[in-house]
């Protein structure tokens, strides 16, 4: 069909609407394409193409989760559609937290509560499996890393250790089992929560490959790791690194140093101590005198650092802000420090 001008063409297409003879529905209609011979005019009486992406709720999935690591997981794989908040305030350690009345009402009246386990939050004076009787729908974000693969105190029967997302392998793990609560809950956007699962997994793997060819690059001489807390175990484990901490994986801490730490100390020729941002470096400095070692650089692995810190470490500046991935901060810190050294 030819027209030749605009003004043609908006009389063929009224003249076309009001027919007796017109049976196609409008859809149909639609898809002829009127093309203006003089002026090379095209027009295309397709409808506008609805945006394909996902329907995303309208109120956001409340989720509330009991470690910065879980609720970071939460907001990444849940993006738009979730409010990912942490119980604990940003730079607190799980060890030290104690719920609330405030914390409990937050549990209670979320949409999902996505808690760590392990026996990291066993000890908060909260009644876990009541909120399922209240609605709130109720995952471990760990209930699916395989057993074998925990590191237990004291051997095979022993508590273990809590600390998985220092390994970024083991991490992969925490992802699936959100992933796998949020599509739970909102099943028709499953396909605007796996790609973003996915993509983290991705994420989380070249962060692996990354530190195994950093710490690979250390000599055997080396190869330890000196820390206030054994939260690193899986760190070190991962990476190939001797590990001592002055406190156990439950944050006990002795009232001295042992007498075999000290020897270890001498033997490696230990010079820094890698410490949390929540230790007192007063009784820290108590606890090493005597020895050459020195409270170094502070290690975010119990908890993610407060907005707007900084941190310099082997002359390089981390903005704490610009990072997501709390994993790769923490391996860049321990790995800087460890080549200067």
């Amino acid at each position: 069909m030819l027209v030749r001008d605009a003004a043609g063409i908006e009389r063929v297409l009224r003249a076309i609407a009001n027919s007796d003879n017109m049976k196609a529905s409008r859809r149909q209609f639609c898809r002829t394409v009127l093309t203006a011979a003089a002026g090379g005019v095209g027009v295309s009486c397709e409808e506008p193409v609805k945006p394909s992406g996902p329907r995303l709720p309208k109120v956001k999935w409340r989720v509330v989760c009991t470690t910065s690591w879980a609720a970071s997981i939460a907001a990444q794989v849940g993006g738009e559609a979730v409010d990912a908040v942490c119980l604990m305030k940003a730079g607190m350690s799980p060890h030290q937290f104690k719920a609330a009345a405030p914390d409990v009402a937050k549990l209670r009246t979320a949409d999902i509560v996505l808690r760590h386990g392990l026996g990291l939050d066993d000890a908060w004076p909260v009644d876990f499996p009541s909120l399922e009787q209240v609605g709130v729908r109720l995952h471990s974000v760990t209930d699916s890393v395989p057993a074998e693969r925990l590191i237990r105190a004291g051997g095979p029967d022993g508590a273990p250790d809590p600390h998985v997302w220092m390994d970024p392998q083991l991490a992969v793990y925490m992802v699936h089992a959100v992933e796998a609560a949020l599509i739970a809950a909102m099943p028709r956007l499953a396909e605007y929560i796996s790609p973003r699962a996915q993509r983290l997994r991705v994420d989380l793997g070249e962060t692996d490959r990354f530190l195994k060819g950093l710490m690979g690059e250390l000599p055997e001489k080396d190869r330890f790791l000196f820390t206030s807390h054994a939260s690193m175990a899986y760190f070190a484990r991962a990476y190939g690194l001797e590990l001592r901490s002055i406190a156990n994986a439950g944050g006990q801490a002795p009232q001295a140093l042992p007498d075999e730490l000290k020897a270890w100390l001498s033997e490696r020729r230990v010079g820094t101590l890698f410490h949390e941002q929540d230790t007192n470096e007063t009784v820290l400095a108590a606890l090493l005198l005597g020895s050459k070692v020195v409270t170094g650089p502070v290690i975010y692995s119990l908890a993610l650092p407060a907005a707007g810190t900084f941190h310099t470490i082997a002359t390089k500046r981390y903005d704490v802000t610009a990072i997501n991935d709390a994993i790769r901060y923490t391996g860049d810190v321990v790995q800087s420090k460890l080549q200067i050294d």
